[in-house]
């Protein structure tokens, strides 16, 4: 990259840059570039990191940042680690801001564009042609009486919640459910 380039960096931001950067060598080598999927999770439950559990302002940011990025669920523990070994034993807010980002990530890699939790049940939405027939069925004969399929433009599948104490569990076994199911059924 030349200095032109790197100043419209400074401009956007690194990610943006990336972004924009792959865009054009993806447009330049005639790719086609693959609509990325974005994911909303709405759940009733504090998610935040306290300014008394990190007082710096640009630490909390990092700290952000990396959960942001929770692709997988080793890197939830090797952020808690972190965590654990700089400030202490996080709190709940914390601990809840980390399993909804492993959420979302799975959710993603899932094709669902919203997972919205209400008091008894939870919704999981895909985008388009994200889940097949055959999927869903299987989902909803595994989990007998728990699961049911609103089916329109956007499919939905509504989990029935009987132990709220296990929200976020109980999301994360439907999902990986999602992910065997997809994987065994191609």
């Amino acid at each position: 990259m030349g200095a032109q380039q790197h100043g419209h960096m400074d401009d956007v931001g690194y990610d943006m840059y990336c972004k924009i950067l792959k865009e054009s060598i993806d447009e330049v080598c005639n790719n086609q570039t693959v609509e990325e999927l974005v994911t909303s999770v709405d759940f009733n439950v504090d998610a935040f990191i306290p300014e008394s559990y990190i007082k710096s302002h640009n630490q909390r940011i990092d700290v952000y940042k990396k959960i942001a990025a929770i692709i997988e669920e080793t890197d939830v523990s090797e952020i808690t680690d972190e965590l654990i070994d700089r400030y202490g034993e996080p709190p709940k807010p914390v601990l809840n801001l980390m399993e909804i980002a492993y959420i979302k990530a799975l959710a993603n890699s899932t094709g669902i564009v919203d997972v919205n939790a209400k008091k008894t049940t939870v919704n999981f939405k895909f985008a388009e042609g994200k889940i097949t027939p055959e999927v869903a069925i299987a989902l909803i004969s595994e989990m007998s009486g728990k699961i049911t399929l609103s089916t329109s433009k956007d499919p939905t599948i509504i989990y029935r919640n009987t132990e709220p104490g296990k929200l976020f569990d109980n999301i994360k076994f439907v999902l990986h459910s999602i992910i065997r199911l997809k994987n065994e059924i191609k």
